[in-house]
């Protein structure tokens, strides 16, 4: 069956979960100011942890944790040199295995504030990406069509492999980390459905997505 269970530590560091049901569990920690840890992790917010199988009755010591001064980036995200208020900010690791490419983040991500700044605290040391986008707000107008804001890479380049990381060491404070983000003209697809490919009922679900330049769409009725 599955339990959650929470303990806090003493002053000498110590903790207990008692009277817990056997099973298996994952234990993780948080502490303010340091970076959250997974039991068994070689990577703290890694999918690596291993899990902690508790038969009836069995009683597990020594399941300790070193913790370690999380580092923090902060920065500002713009627009034409004008702050972007509400963009969500996210800081990791960079997975070009996605389409398109994104930034898998290594702490909880960030909102700008209303002068477009931001903070990202709780970072491992590392060499880290930022990617910044404010999905659902224009950027603008350009002869009529509605101009929006591209996920965009620190310091304002839309391609990863142009991207600069950013480097931060155990406990430290990375400032001017700034993002300026490039628009995105939006376009209007029209197409017509011959009608012997139509779903019977007339009803069809059209379906677009974003990819990265030079990629061929392809619909499937």
């Amino acid at each position: 069956r599955s339990e959650r269970a929470e303990a806090t530590t003493g002053e000498d560091g110590r903790y207990a979960f008692d009277e817990i049901a056997g099973g298996t569990y994952r234990i993780h920690v948080r502490h303010d100011g340091h970076v959250e840890q997974i039991y068994g992790s070689t990577f703290p917010v890694g999918t690596d942890e291993r899990r902690l199988a508790l038969a009836e009755g069995e009683r597990a010591v020594a399941v300790d944790f070193g913790l370690v001064p999380a580092a923090a980036v902060r920065g500002r995200v713009t627009a034409d040199g004008r702050p972007v208020a509400g963009a969500v900010v996210i800081v990791g690791r960079l997975d070009t295995g996605r389409s398109p490419s994104s930034v898998a983040g290594v702490a909880p991500a960030a909102t700008t504030d209303a002068d477009g700044r931001y903070e990202v605290p709780g970072l491992p040391a590392g060499t880290w990406f930022v990617e910044a986008y404010a999905a659902g707000q224009a950027a603008g107008d350009d002869g009529g069509r509605t101009v929006a804001f591209a996920r965009t890479y620190h310091p304002g380049e839309t391609q990863p492999d142009r991207a600069t990381p950013v480097a931060v060491t155990v406990g430290s404070s990375r400032a001017g980390v700034d993002v300026a983000l490039a628009p995105a003209r939006l376009v209007s697809l029209t197409a017509r459905v011959e009608p012997a490919l139509a779903a019977p009922g007339g009803d069809l679900e059209i379906v677009a997505g974003s990819l990265p330049p030079g990629t061929k769409f392809v619909f499937d009725h």
